[in-house]
């Protein structure tokens, strides 16, 4: 079939070909593809409402292929009273209204009835479309779909599907949908396979890490070292000649937070949990208060300092500050003492048990936090400060070859993960013969 194309996406009376099909496929609008339903979000004062088996599915959830039955849910009365649909097993969800809109178009499918906020489609498959075909083929061309979106008054990213109808696409017959999704099936268990060996491994480096540093800041580098009873269950017996002291007399906290929307603030690196990565202390992003457009009061840290994410502390997010600069207020600056190392402060706050302390006595809330008193409270023992130095420059070269072999792995996940797209993509868009190929 010949399509004349002219214009772009978005244009009200214009016409995009997506991909080039094969020549046996049909052309169709995308928004013939599919019937929509939106959502909502029943009341919060009414608690009865969110204590139901009913699962309610938000953009935050859309972190998966498939939405399973591990997120929020409501009850019967609040599906009725919020008139609410229930979306069937096999619906396809996409989000249509949020930030999020700005890096992905997040698509999933249900493996069970579900219902969805106000900031997503339920989507069902007419024309002879398969549901699972119909994620797929969206995922494969979201970045077309980009152009769909606008902003709205108040920032906020809206997709327009009604634009959809000017994004033509092949489909192909429901025998070879059917075809292409056992392809897909098939290579996809295949990658996937070599993708979780290949994690388990990571998995295995990151113990190893964990347990190096464990030791190294509660037994010393010295196997024949005199010991002595802590008297901390799971620290038991350090060596003789270190000290055990409270976290409060090993390093500050200060009081006070500074405004981030002030000239001498504004363009400072702002520290958040997420530009950290989980326990190897490691910075991974830097971005100023500026460019996060932050406006809540933040924590002011020294060049050196060390940083230490308050809230879930299972996750083990801590650095050292690269500069004077500023930290999110779910972080705590931290100063060293006269006679602390920041590193072996920090190599403390990385190891399993102070995780286990943390996480035991952290806020019983939503968002587990660890506040100033249990933190103070925590024991750790010190060594002099010349075997402080000499623990850190053993962690700082061990752990070094273990990163550099855990990123070597990561890369090839990565590479793996992207070699998989790049095949369903070229599946659903006819871009390779399914029928031809092998295993």
């Amino acid at each position: 079939m010949n399509v004349a194309l002219s214009g772009t996406v978005g244009s009200p009376n214009t016409k995009s070909l997506a991909f080039e099909p094969p020549a046996d496929w049909r052309v169709l609008p995308l928004y013939h593809l599919f019937q929509s339903v939106g959502g909502a979000t029943p009341s919060k004062d009414n608690e009865d409402y969110w204590k139901g088996n009913i699962p309610w599915v938000s953009p935050k959830d859309m972190k998966t292929a498939v939405i399973d039955d591990s997120i929020d849910h409501i009850s019967q009365s609040a599906l009725n009273e919020s008139r609410l649909a229930l979306l069937p097993t096999g619906s396809v969800l996409i989000v249509v209204r949020g930030m999020i809109l700005v890096h992905t178009i997040p698509v999933a499918t249900t493996s069970r009835p579900v219902t969805i906020n106000q900031d997503m489609k339920g989507l069902f498959p007419k024309n002879g479309v398969n549901a699972e075909f119909l994620a797929f083929l969206l995922r494969a061309i979201s970045p077309l779909l980009f152009s769909t979106i606008e902003e709205s008054g108040h920032g906020t990213r809206c997709l327009r599907l009604d634009l959809w109808r000017n994004v033509l696409v092949g489909v192909p017959s429901k025998t070879h949908q059917e075809r292409i999704l056992s392809f897909i099936r098939r290579k996809t268990v295949q990658i996937d396979a070599v993708v979780g060996k290949k994690q388990r491994l990571i998995e295995r480096l990151q113990e190893k890490r964990q347990a190096l540093i464990s030791h190294a800041v509660t037994k010393g580098l010295n196997p024949h070292a005199p010991m002595k009873d802590s008297g901390f269950e799971w620290l038991k017996e350090v060596p003789a000649h270190w000290m055990v002291r409270c976290f409060r007399h090993c390093g500050t906290i200060p009081n006070g937070q500074a405004d981030p929307r002030l000239a001498e603030y504004r363009d400072m690196v702002l520290i958040a949990p997420n530009h950290i990565e989980s326990e190897t202390g490691r910075l991974i992003q830097t971005e100023t208060a500026h460019d996060q457009r932050a406006e809540s009061g933040k924590y002011v840290a020294q060049k050196g300092d060390v940083i230490y994410s308050k809230i879930r502390p299972e996750l083990q997010k801590a650095c050292i500050a690269p500069e004077r600069c500023l930290c999110s207020a779910d972080m705590y600056p931290i100063t060293p003492q006269r006679d602390m190392v920041a590193e072996y402060i920090l190599y403390n706050l990385l190891c399993d048990w102070f995780t286990k302390y943390a996480v035991l006595w952290s806020d019983r809330v939503a968002m587990p936090k660890v506040n100033r008193e249990t933190l103070g409270n925590c024991l750790m023992v010190v060594p002099p400060m010349d075997e402080q130095h000499e623990i850190v420059r053993y962690i700082k070269t061990q752990t070094e070859h273990i990163d550099r072999m855990a990123d070597r792995i990561r890369r090839q996940v990565t590479k793996l993960q992207e070699y998989r797209q790049t095949l369903i993509s070229a599946a659903v868009t006819g871009k390779i013969d399914v029928t031809k190929e092998r295993d």
